[in-house]
């Protein structure tokens, strides 16, 4: 019973932060910390080209396999905050949904969020 409230809560969570960011389709969202993927299979099914960034390679593995079976876009890459494997200024939007308090060092993590983002780019924490 808890488990099915805390992942309806979950999921609500995750619609309502895409809702907020409100990437555009054909833009590019950076889900930073993104677990097995909800905000980015809801971003993705939007029509936003989706970087699904996780530290875990379980994680990484459960949102593969969800991004499998719904025949999502989403580019899935191993990497944490302080280190992204993007290019410089590539981001439209970034969000970070419930994975700041495992970053290990927010200021390097701002700073590379910064170097990949757009001049116009947004960031949702």
């Amino acid at each position: 019973m808890v488990s099915s409230i805390t992942d309806s809560f979950d999921s609500a969570l995750n619609r309502w932060a895409v809702d907020i960011a409100d990437p555009k389709p054909g833009e590019h969202l950076l889900d930073i910390g993104a677990g097995v993927g909800p905000s980015s299979l809801v971003a993705a099914h939007r029509g936003v080209q989706v970087t699904a960034l996780e530290p875990s390679r379980f994680m990484r593995a459960g949102l593969s396999l969800r991004n499998r079976i719904a025949n999502g876009p989403i580019r899935v890459v191993a990497g944490s905050v302080e280190s992204i494997p993007l290019q410089n200024e590539v981001v439209d939007v970034a969000i970070a949904v419930n994975s700041f308090h495992h970053w290990q060092d927010r200021s390097k993590g701002l700073a590379e969020i910064h170097r990949v983002m757009k001049p116009a780019g947004r960031l949702y924490l």
